[in-house]
């Protein structure tokens, strides 16, 4: 990222929240501090908040939070978020937003021995690739809103790494996409990133998070 990218689009990544929050059956975001929270309210997150765009809510809102599992993410870079925050907040490493190219690649084989299920729930897509002994060797799901298509949760595990299931898993959620014309995203990790890019996705903007941890609090 040593190029300067545009400012994320606001409705691109409220379009990206609510995909996602459907993707994962969790309520749909509402409007706080200018950005956008949703109750997650899982054993690892209470709640998450999202700003396209550094506010001066951002500052209010860091303010008034005092437990960890309360999750701040903003669309520039760390240094931008970190300016923000009171001291004792952790900066975590820098994730990315990331979309797809217009045109899906051909589908590869799957190895010998290996199956593919993909199914479509209420306009939440889910695939498995299936070892030979009906173990899930890799998994992703997908759900579509407001123009966007937003790939989720997306995993190969260990023992099945290295074996071109990611991409085989890719391609077929991309073909689940109902709209052509919806724009293909995800936010990725730098192990993630790196498969994403040989499929010809590129980065759309900084994913920066940060939180209360446990240890820092008084």
């Amino acid at each position: 990222m040593s190029n300067p990218l545009p400012p994320a689009n606001p409705s691109i990544v409220e379009a990206w929240l609510r995909a996602r929050s459907h993707s994962r059956g969790l309520p749909q975001p509402v409007a706080d501090h200018g950005g956008l929270r949703v109750d997650t309210a899982s054993a690892e997150e209470t709640a998450r908040y999202v700003f396209a765009e550094p506010v001066e809510g951002i500052r209010r809102l860091a303010e008034s939070i005092g437990e960890p599992r309360i999750f701040i993410k903003l669309c520039r870079p760390v240094e931008t978020l970190r300016a923000l925050l009171p001291a004792h907040w952790t900066v975590r490493p820098v994730t990315v937003m990331m979309t797809g190219p217009d045109e899906l690649p051909p589908m590869p084989p799957l190895p010998h021995g290996f199956s593919l299920e993909t199914t479509t729930v209420d306009g939440r897509s889910q695939v498995l690739v299936l070892a030979a002994d009906g173990q899930v060797a890799a998994r992703g799901h997908a759900a579509e809103h407001g123009g966007v298509f937003a790939y989720d949760r997306i995993r190969t595990e260990a023992a099945f790494q290295r074996m071109g299931l990611g991409t085989i898993m890719m391609t077929a959620l991309g073909a689940a996409r109902r709209s052509p014309s919806s724009l293909r995203i995800l936010a990725a990790t730098d192990a993630g990133r790196a498969l994403y890019e040989t499929l010809g996705w590129t980065i759309y903007s900084p994913y920066s998070t940060a939180s209360i941890e446990a240890a820092d609090l008084p």
